[in-house]
């Protein structure tokens, strides 16, 4: 057990769990590659080690930028895209003699997407664009990423057959934070 997890188990640490907003971005990548460094596929995807490249890339897909809207020509809310509504959350630690409103340290995120309508289709059966190093970045080995990620997907895309869903991408903690992932599960669900 670390310094750090220690002092957390003696002061019982509070978690609070809030919409994550542009300036959480870099906090959520950083908790991504270190919660999966010494996975097996992680390491396929990336032989080299994740670069600074790849952690935009994967950076820019966490929140997409806002679509215009059919009408009126507006934005429509943060994080819609043509893929459907995409939702971030962050989990914050706050030591127990912290106020509610001070600033915590983000250890856990989790992203969903809704899809509000039901996609036509050929919509959803359109081909998924391969792995480029354009959209995964410098480093990235594209054949393992096709490999995996791309077969997920298609899996994804024949279960689901684009049915309107509320999906969740995996939780990811930082640290074995006890307990931080159920709240970020638990507010997509809300």
């Amino acid at each position: 057990m670390t310094d750090r997890d220690a002092a957390m188990a003696a002061t019982r640490p509070r978690l609070r769990v809030r919409q994550a907003t542009s300036a959480d971005i870099d906090a959520a990548v950083d908790i991504h590659f270190a919660a999966f460094d010494d996975n097996v596929m992680n390491q396929l995807m990336y032989p080299g080690g994740v670069t600074a490249d790849g952690k935009a890339k994967f950076a820019s897909h966490l929140l997409p930028p806002p679509v215009a809207a059919a009408e009126g020509g507006t934005d429509a809310p943060e994080g819609t895209s043509t893929k459907g509504e995409a939702f971030l959350c962050v989990a914050e630690y706050l030591p127990e003699d912290a106020p509610a409103d001070a600033p915590g340290e983000i250890v856990a995120f989790a992203k969903w997407l809704l899809q509000r309508v039901p996609l036509a289709e050929e919509e959803w059966k359109k081909g998924r664009s391969a792995a480029t190093t354009e959209s995964w970045g410098e480093g990235c080995a594209v054949a393992v990423v096709d490999a995996f990620i791309g077969k997920m997907t298609l899996m994804q895309q024949e279960h689901a057959k684009g049915e309107a869903a509320l999906c969740k991408s995996p939780s990811v903690p930082v640290h074995h934070t006890p307990g931080a992932n159920a709240p970020c599960t638990l507010v997509g669900l809300i």
